[in-house]
């Protein structure tokens, strides 16, 4: 699927398409069946060289200041469903910063929360809820 491709609009909502969901929808036959070995190979080859497991490319996140006791640069997110690498990217200004991305509990489409430091490299309002795009990094071959 082409860069940007997973964005749908409807109506007065944007929203993020599934974009494991997506390919393997694609992979449907006739018969309506889908080969398990299919959809686990599109997920794999689509999450090679990241480290993550649930982001194949830039998504978007609402978030909020996370635990602001626990140091470091991170977002946790239910955009993933293991620990690595990536960068977050403020909608309203374009200020970015690398991150850990960390799995949270619920649905992609649940909200996200933000470490102190990252809301403050970002130049985010502390009290508000920032838009963000999440990508993941991918680490260099070899």
């Amino acid at each position: 699927m082409p860069a940007g491709c997973g964005l749908v609009r409807g109506g007065d909502k944007t929203t993020d398409a599934d974009p494991k969901a997506t390919a393997a929808q694609a992979q449907v036959g006739e018969s309506g069946d889908l080969s398990e070995s299919v959809s686990e190979s599109v997920a794999e080859s689509a999450m090679e060289g990241t480290g993550l497991t649930g982001l194949t490319g830039p998504a978007r996140t609402v978030a909020g200041l996370g635990d602001p006791s626990r140091p470091g640069l991170w977002l946790e997110t239910p955009l993933v469903q293991s620990e690595g690498q990536g960068r977050v990217r403020l909608l309203s200004g374009g200020a970015s910063v690398a991150v850990t991305l960390l799995p949270a509990p619920g649905p992609a489409t649940a909200g996200s929360r933000l470490s102190l430091s990252a809301m403050r490299q970002l130049g985010a309002p502390l009290s508000d809820l920032v838009e963000l795009e999440v990508s993941p990094v991918v680490a260099p071959a070899g």
